[in-house]
């Protein structure tokens, strides 16, 4: 196979060629999740056109399953630069090739005023003939999401001009009843907690669930909480949630998914990286789902015994940060600790006070309910 775009000489801007295969594993499934009889191509529409690696390393895996047929449907990889801004490092980069296997190829605009996509060529609007797969990325959060705080059932929210930001009441006319109502089931039990709000992002998925009326997935991978327990455990140990760049609140974005018609899956729950698939209009209803995201899991969660290995070596290595960076990125895991502890017992001893109390609070939280 050949094609236009040059290799990537590293994956610097991109997750990787695991990823890319799992992605294009969940193409070929979304091929058959759709309504059999509208014969329409299966559209992939990447909302990160930059990232040149990901969309080479995609192309790499599923251009010989297009062109072999195996989805039963024809598919076009279509860049399309959607709404927010691009990341800094982006901002000069060179946008990914369209490419297509028996539909005619496209590039695509999505302004953040705009209901639908338009053509980047001829400025009008485009309309799909079949299903949609949008690798949304970090969009949930490049897009404006609203920081509130939940302090003994009263909501506020960070507003005000840049510099002179205050917590400040809610506005009813911005915010639906809803949407404040939905929030305040993430307080009980605290007395206090923050979280962030991604509206911005919920009224582009209103918008492509509305456009793809042949039905439409949604992949989006960003720093968030994609389940209540991720939620709950940044308030219960106050991490820091900045109002700049808050983690995004996938967990909400699940439990509101209803009201568009669709559903939405955890992949993988982690602090540092949520994953989640947001489906509308699939043949076999919800639970096609978890079979879609079958292939993203297991790309996602490298094994417990890498893990520890990993774990060990940095820490005998006398790097103890990272180390701990490794056991904090996988959760609540007593068997990896027991797998790395002799390592991390012998580090723990010549390290810095500060990253002997960091292990012990990690130990705290790991051991709290475990017999």
């Amino acid at each position: 196979m050949t094609h236009s775009m040059l290799a990537p000489t590293s994956l610097a801007d991109g997750h990787g060629p695991q990823w890319a295969a799992a992605v294009a594993d969940l193409v070929d499934r979304a091929g058959a999740a759709f309504d059999p009889a509208v014969q329409g191509c299966l559209t992939v529409m990447d909302l990160e056109p930059w990232r040149r690696a990901d969309a080479w390393w995609l192309r790499n895996r599923l251009e010989p399953l297009a062109h072999a047929k195996v989805s039963q449907r024809a598919v076009r990889y279509v860049p399309c630069v959607g709404p927010g801004p691009k990341p800094a490092e982006a901002q000069a980069q060179a946008l990914a090739d369209a490419w297509s296997a028996g539909a005619p190829p496209v590039t695509l605009d999505w302004p953040a005023h705009k209901a639908a996509p338009h053509c980047a060529h001829s400025g009008h609007a485009w309309v799909p003939d079949g299903p949609v797969l949008i690798l949304a990325g970090e969009l949930a959060q490049r897009l404006p999401q609203d920081l509130m705080l939940a302090h003994h059932g009263e909501i506020k929210l960070w507003a005000g001009e840049p510099g002179a930001q205050a917590w400040q009441a809610v506005d009813a006319t911005r915010h639906s009843p809803w949407v404040t109502q939905s929030v305040l089931g993430y307080a009980q039990g605290l007395p206090s907690a923050m979280f962030s709000l991604p509206l911005g992002y919920w009224r582009f998925l209103e918008k492509a669930v509305a456009w793809a009326a042949h039905g439409v997935l949604v992949l989006s991978r960003a720093p968030g909480w994609s389940s209540l327990a991720d939620f709950r455990e940044d308030a219960a140990t106050r991490a820091d949630v900045s109002a700049e760049i808050p983690p995004v609140n996938f967990h909400w974005l699940a439990q509101q998914a209803p009201r568009l018609g669709a559903s939405a899956h955890a992949v993988h729950a982690g602090r540092s990286d949520a994953v989640q698939l947001l489906g509308a209009g699939l043949d076999s209803g919800n639970n096609m789902l978890a079979l879609l995201t079958d292939p993203l899991r297991s790309a996602l969660q490298s094994s417990r015994a890498d893990r520890a290995r990993a774990v060990r070596t940095l820490a005998n290595q006398g790097d103890l940060s990272a180390a701990l960076a490794v056991l904090e990125s996988s959760g609540h895991d007593p068997a990896l600790l027991r797998a790395a502890w002799d390592a991390l017992a012998h580090s723990a001893v010549i390290a810095s006070p500060a990253l002997s109390a960091q292990l012990g609070a990690w130990l705290d939280r790991v051991t709290a309910n475990t017999p």
